[in-house]
C-alpha cells in the first residue's frame, strides 16, 4: 500500500506561483447553519497564503461581489489573473467589466473538479476552525481573523516567517498586461479552431500564457 501511494503521488503534479500579485483567489465562505446562514467573500494571494479581502455580504449577487473587488485592487493593486468557480455571480457583467477594466485575467476551473481551489479550500478550513470560536461574526472579526492569520501565524512552509513578511516584501511585476492578454486570446483562438469548447480554450490559453512566462510552474509529485 505504501508503493502505490508512493506511485500515485509520483503520477500527479502540482502548480506553483513563485510571485505575488500573479493570482489570487476568491472564494464563498459559508458561515453558520440554515436558515440563518451567511456568506463571506474571501480573497487571497497564490503564492504566499496572505488574505487580501474578507467580507460579509448583505446579498450574495454579482454587484456584491465586483465591489469587494474593486476594493480589493484598490487596496492591494489588481493581480494578473484571478481565479474563481463557476458560480454565477463571478461570470456575470459586473465582474466582467471590472476585471476588464484592470486588465485582468479571469480564470475558472474545469467544471465539478473542486480540485482546481484546493488551495483556497484548505484556507477556509483555517477560516471556519477561527470562526468556530467566535461568539459573533461580523466584519471586525473576520479582520481580526486575517490580522491573525497573515502577520502572527509562521509557517514552516515559509521558512517560519509570516505571510505578511513576505507580501510586504514583494517586487511590482514587470510583466505587460494588455501583451499578456493579447497572447491569451491568440492562443483561445487557436485552441477553438481546433475544436476546443470555449470555456476551456479560455482556461488553457491562460495556464499555457502563464506557464511560458515561468509565472506558475508544474512540479511532479503533487498531492
Amino acid at each position: 500500500m505504501t508503493q502505490l501511494e508512493r506511485e500515485r503521488i509520483g503520477g500527479c503534479a502540482r502548480v506553483l506561483v513563485p510571485e505575488p500579485d500573479v493570482l489570487r483567489s476568491l472564494d464563498q465562505l459559508y458561515i453558520g447553519q440554515r436558515p440563518a446562514q451567511r456568506i463571506a467573500l474571501v480573497a487571497s494571494d497564490a503564492a504566499v497564503p496572505y488574505r487580501t479581502s474578507a467580507r460579509l455580504l448583505p446579498s450574495y449577487t454579482a454587484g456584491e461581489v465586483a465591489r469587494l473587488l474593486a476594493e480589493d485592487s484598490e487596496r492591494h493593486g489588481p493581480p494578473l489573473a484571478m481565479r474563481m468557480d463557476r458560480a454565477w455571480q463571478h461570470d456575470a457583467a459586473p465582474v466582467r467589466e471590472l476585471l476588464d477594466k484592470h486588465e485582468v485575467l479571469m480564470l475558472h476551473g474545469p467544471a465539478r473538479y473542486p480540485q482546481y481551489y484546493s488551495q483556497h479550500e484548505r484556507q477556509n478550513r483555517e477560516h471556519r476552525a477561527w470562526l468556530a470560536h467566535s461568539e459573533g461574526v461580523d466584519d471586525a472579526e473576520l479582520q481580526e481573523m486575517l490580522r491573525v492569520l497573515n502577520q502572527r501565524w509562521l509557517r514552516p512552509s515559509l521558512g517560519w516567517r509570516s505571510s505578511a513578511e513576505l507580501w510586504d516584501a514583494r517586487r511590482p511585476l514587470r510583466t505587460n498586461r494588455r501583451e499578456l492578454r493579447h497572447d491569451v486570446v491568440r492562443r483561445a483562438s487557436v485552441l477553438r479552431a481546433q475544436r476546443c469548447a470555449s470555456r476551456l480554450a479560455e482556461r488553457l490559453a491562460i495556464e499555457q500564457a502563464l506557464e511560458d512566462r515561468g509565472l506558475v510552474r508544474r512540479v511532479a509529485g503533487g498531492w
